[in-house]
């Protein structure tokens, strides 16, 4: 929820999607190594943050400092840092199987949450801090012991490198739509009190942002600003260029011994189905953000090659993706799970 300063009501930018029953797991016995080859595609514009600079401006007859901030680039290219595409992806992984809630997702600096942050939690999504019984986002994007769940076991868990590796998603300059530097119109921060229960003593569940498609570039501009900065710019909006509706980056996601339930899980997560879409970076609250990923290709190496051959392109077999979705499916258990039908509703914007 944000005020909308324009008009001065209050408007719902995201939903809860509720814990499920139970922390998801499966079991398969086949194992891949490999790459998929990606695109993801702009639905409405986004903003990732990369370079600042500080310009000073004049606010109510007072000197202020305003944010200008730059998309992520290099000389030749526009682009989506390989930790914003993991974020992304592994949030949706964990809501789709229920993983345990890292204790990055928890908002401590809030003032309900200071002081024991995990007992707002049921203790069946708390960090496995257990070996042999890892929940789906920790087997494939890797775990590290959490003291302040169990000190006892944390000291004796082996941390758990991650399956996956994510590059950077890139687009040449020479082909990337980007608007004119806007003046972004300011919000205020989501409230924390829809994710408690009426009591502040648990949450209710995972938070994401819903897709406004029809958003566009001026939709995002602050409406009062008149050209001069003096008295627009200041310390809560931020001065920006937008990356457009329909750009196309390329990325990959290198992966090691992914068991074969990983696999289509995290194809899915990947991928989602026809009309379903991410959120990426900033202004998600504003309606920034929508995105759609394609796999493009799945490559993955041949277990009778790999050791036999100098020759890259001899170790690698390419594979269709439409059985890894439709067991995805089966893995994940819909339509049968209602916290998930709800999500995949709000997915489609």
């Amino acid at each position: 929820m944000y005020t909308n300063r324009n008009n001065n009501i209050e408007e719902i930018d995201y939903e809860i999607i509720p814990f499920g029953e139970k922390v998801l797991k499966k079991e398969s016995k086949k194992y891949f190594s490999g790459v998929l080859k990606c695109n993801l595609k702009t639905i409405t514009p986004i903003f990732i943050g990369g370079k600042k600079n500080i310009r000073k401006v004049k606010f109510n007859n007072k000197n202020v400092d305003h944010n200008e901030s730059y998309f992520p680039e290099n000389i030749k290219e526009y682009i989506i840092p390989s930790s914003s595409l993991k974020g992304m992806v592994r949030g949706m992984l964990d809501m789709l199987t229920d993983s345990v809630v890292v204790e990055s997702e928890i908002r401590k600096q809030e003032m309900e949450y200071k002081g024991k942050p995990y007992s707002f939690i049921d203790s069946k999504f708390y960090p496995t801090n257990d070996n042999k019984n890892l929940s789906i986002g920790e087997s494939i994007f890797g775990a590290i012991a959490n003291s302040e769940v169990n000190i006892e076991k944390g000291e004796s868990f082996q941390n758990i490198q991650g399956k996956v590796y994510f590059t950077d998603g890139r687009i040449s300059k020479s082909k990337a739509k980007i608007s004119k530097e806007i003046l972004l119109k300011p919000l205020d921060a989501p409230k924390v009190r829809k994710v408690l229960n009426k009591e502040k003593t648990k949450l209710l569940g995972r938070k994401y942002y819903k897709h406004r498609l029809n958003k566009k570039v001026d939709d995002f501009r602050d409406k009062n600003y008149n050209g001069s900065y003096n008295n627009f710019a200041n310390a809560r909006n931020t001065t920006l260029k937008l990356m457009e509706k329909d750009n196309v980056f390329q990325f990959d996601v290198y992966f090691k011994n992914l068991a074969y339930h990983e696999m289509c899980i995290l194809m899915y997560s990947l991928e989602l189905e026809d009309k379903m879409y991410h959120k990426i970076g900033r202004g998600k609250a504003l309606g920034m953000g929508s995105c759609k990923i394609e796999i493009e290709k799945i490559k993955v190496e041949k277990e009778d090659k790999k050791y036999f051959s100098f020759e890259q392109k001899e170790i690698y077999k390419f594979l269709k993706k439409e059985d890894f979705m439709k067991n995805a499916k089966i893995y994940l258990e819909l339509p049968k799970r209602e916290n998930i039908e709800k999500l995949r509703k709000i997915l489609k914007g």
